[in-house]
């Protein structure tokens, strides 16, 4: 399916229903966050200007999993020391995400995918940030400045601060449950009482817990919830992380981790590029 890169693209595409859709469970998902209020335009103030991102996630066998949207902010409309000031925040390298499951694997650790819902927007912002409305798929954004604003509650994808403000939150989170992050890498998490180990890509976690502390990991996935809000308190045994596939042998204790999809997916991006 063609990736829209403007909301006129999206309304033109034959998919056009699920691209609406996706629009409408993004906006009404930022709202039950509070991530906003609608203002009017307050005089001589900077705003920034926003846009609709679309992404199409595919299934293994590749039918279309899921269709997003993200309403963000053009970060690169702000301005240091108005609008951010700390903006560094850890990803988790492929390298130390190998060693996690290095560690799952060794330790013949279960497995469990928590997703954070609107990631981004649970973390409080730290400036006075004003922010265009969307363009909603049955309101067409008129010609001009609007005279109503977005004044920010929460931080927003696309603003330059947002990945430290929610890095910061989630991490609070983790210690707050009891668990440490390894002196070199700030993404991964252990509970040394329990021996559950987490790595965060962005809103993505991959727990790994002992057969036998199950309904301690349970105790603390409910917790965590209570902090931060994910898509379900349910265990999911993970076979996908971030667009690499996992697979796993028990009795031959192996583990294997692949990106076929991710790679078919660049090609197919990218193949007007080489042609």
């Amino acid at each position: 399916i063609p990736v829209p890169n403007t909301m006129k693209e999206a309304r033109a595409s034959k998919h056009w229903p699920l691209f609406k859709r996706a629009i409408l469970d993004e906006i009404h998902g930022k709202m039950a966050n509070n991530a906003w209020t609608v203002v009017k335009r307050p005089p001589n103030v900077h705003v920034l200007r926003s846009r609709f991102v679309f992404t199409i996630k595919y299934k293994d066998d590749g039918s279309v999993d899921k269709i997003k949207t993200r309403f963000i902010a053009c970060g690169y409309s702000q301005v240091e020391g108005c609008d951010y000031s700390k903006v560094f925040a850890a990803t988790l390298p492929g390298v130390s995400f190998r060693v996690l499951c290095a560690a799952i694997n060794d330790e013949d650790l279960e497995t469990d995918h928590i997703d954070a819902v609107k990631a981004f927007t649970q973390a409080d912002i730290d400036h006075l940030i004003y922010v265009e409305c969307p363009e909603m798929p049955d309101d067409p954004k008129p010609e001009g400045k609007s005279s109503w604003v977005l004044l920010l509650h929460k931080a927003l994808e696309g603003i330059k601060q947002g990945a430290y403000l929610w890095f910061a939150h989630n991490k609070a989170a983790w210690l707050k449950l009891g668990f440490v992050s390894w002196i070199n890498e700030a993404n991964l998490y252990y509970h040394a009482e329990l021996n559950i180990r987490v790595g965060v890509f962005a809103d993505d976690i991959l727990a790994g817990y002992p057969a036998a502390a199950t309904a301690a990991y349970k105790n603390i996935k409910a917790a965590y919830s209570k902090l931060i809000k994910i898509d379900s308190p349910s265990l999911c045994p993970v076979l996908k992380f971030t667009g690499v596939q996992i697979s796993r042998d028990r009795g031959e204790r192996t583990l294997t981790i692949r990106q076929h999809r991710y790679i078919d997916q660049l090609a197919e991006d990218y193949k007007g590029e080489f042609e």
